[in-house]
């Protein structure tokens, strides 16, 4: 779709919005090199990100957001990540958790960033 929009500027909102959000999980993917993310934050990023959570984020500011966030939830929900690296296993009750955290902190970031 990115390449499409190469060709037409009269993209609709959606459409928008839609190209916007693949390019944030393009770089919330991305790997430093050398330095892979461990199983527990490739889960809560993957979490945060289908829920919907960076949406509104500009595609430029989702690294910084990324590392804000595994630093929020290592240091303030260190439970979740020992639970996640333990275990490997997810419920519905702590994706939901996970989703919950992961808003607050999107709160926090956005009164930070003004």
């Amino acid at each position: 779709m990115e390449i499409f929009t190469q060709f037409s500027s009269d993209l609709d909102d959606t459409t928008k919005k839609q190209l916007a959000y693949g390019q944030g999980l393009m770089r919330l993917l991305r790997q430093p090199q050398s330095n892979p993310f461990k199983p527990h934050e490739q889960i809560i990023m993957l979490v945060a990100a289908t829920a919907h959570v960076m949406q509104d984020i500009e595609p430029d500011n989702i690294t910084k957001f990324r590392k804000g966030l595994l630093d929020y939830f290592h240091r303030e929900e260190k439970d979740i990540c020992e639970q996640l690296e333990k275990s490997g296993q997810m419920d519905d009750e702590l994706k939901a958790e996970i989703i919950e955290i992961s808003k607050k902190y999107l709160g926090i970031w956005q009164t930070r960033e003004k």
